[in-house]
């Protein structure tokens, strides 16, 4: 049986049209996420010192990764770099009500923010967080704040 001129030229572009296909998903899944090249390029503008060019690709990144830790300090850091004070101490208190703990005093990142009281209210967070948590200490000022403990059965 032979195949007519039509059927193999359209035999041709059909498999042309798979082998592009397989060839774009293959260059699709070997690219970088945006995330991971945003994340490169923050680590070398934060290497190079670029406190502007990190903070811009900070803010491009942070939404991609929503309530990252390494994000919010790195954005604190850049801002108390580039004296813009309120963003700095907003991304230390932001660290804080995530109950993380920091050696602050030890990072020159924050020099700027040294002897304020905003930054040593800072300080004092970070070590409220380092200490451990009690269940009965947290139970109780659960039903102080919600009566419980006024309440007959």
């Amino acid at each position: 049986m032979h195949a007519s001129a039509g059927s193999l030229v359209s035999f041709r572009r059909v498999r042309g049209a798979l082998v592009t296909c397989a060839l774009l998903a293959a260059a699709a899944a070997a690219a970088e996420p945006r995330w991971a090249e945003l994340n490169r390029e923050a680590r070398q503008a934060g290497n190079d010192g670029d406190y502007p060019k990190l903070r811009t690709t900070l803010a491009e990144l942070a939404p991609l990764l929503p309530g990252n830790v390494r994000v919010v300090y790195n954005t604190a850091a850049a801002a108390a770099h580039l004296g813009d004070i309120p963003a700095a101490f907003a991304g230390l208190d932001a660290l804080c009500n995530m109950g993380l703990v920091f050696d602050l005093g030890s990072d020159a990142d924050f020099d700027s923010l040294h002897g304020t009281p905003r930054y040593e209210a800072a300080l004092q967070c970070m070590t409220r967080n380092a200490q451990p948590a009690h269940v009965d200490a947290m139970m109780r000022d659960e039903r102080k704040k919600t009566n419980l403990g006024r309440q007959s059965l």
